[in-house]
């Protein structure tokens, strides 16, 4: 992550956006530091104000830093390539995410620096996104599948097949299942 986002929440004593934890699942000890499904507002001196939530790693598989995560209700998983049962709210989380005992953050609005993508190229400003044929990761073309994400553009896209990064503009993705 390029950005430096900081909250500018009134109170503060958030986590550091860069930074992730574990905490105990079973309800005693180590808990996390906030409520999951909280959003604090944050703003990067380069690209302004972005929003992020508090969020729980997947209950099964694992989720790394710039891959696009389904927001569900205290947990996340990755975005899965083509299927229209996970749908949902989308947002890009910022470190890997390893397991259901694991906190951190994924920002939903904003100027997105990290994001994977799972096309290398260049693409448009202002191109959409679709869910990639890589799970967590997005794309700027079609491809088979079609499923467009509502809510992300991008704004800046050059990369390789091995860098799979680019700028994305987020205003609360949302992946309704619909194709283009």
């Amino acid at each position: 992550m390029a950005s430096n986002y900081a909250f500018i929440e009134p109170g503060g004593g958030f986590p550091s956006i860069s930074n992730s934890g574990t905490f105990n699942t079973s309800g005693s000890g180590n808990q996390a530091p906030l409520a999951f499904g909280l959003i604090a507002g944050a703003r990067d001196p380069t690209y302004g104000y972005a929003e992020f939530m508090f969020v729980a790693g997947p209950a099964a598989g694992t989720v790394g830093a710039g891959d696009a995560v389904l927001l569900l209700p205290n947990t996340v998983q990755q975005l899965v390539s083509g299927s229209t049962a996970s749908q949902g709210a989308v947002g890009i989380a910022v470190t890997s995410l390893t397991a259901a005992s694991v906190w951190g953050w994924a920002q939903v609005q904003g100027v997105c620096d990290y994001a994977h993508l799972d096309t290398a190229g260049t693409g448009a400003v202002g191109a959409a996104c679709f869910v990639g044929t890589t799970a967590g990761q997005l794309q700027t073309t079609a491809g088979a599948t079609g499923y467009i994400i509502n809510g992300i553009k991008v704004s800046n896209y050059t990369t390789t097949a091995a860098s799979k990064s680019a700028i994305l503009n987020l205003y609360w993705p949302c992946y309704d299942g619909r194709n283009q």
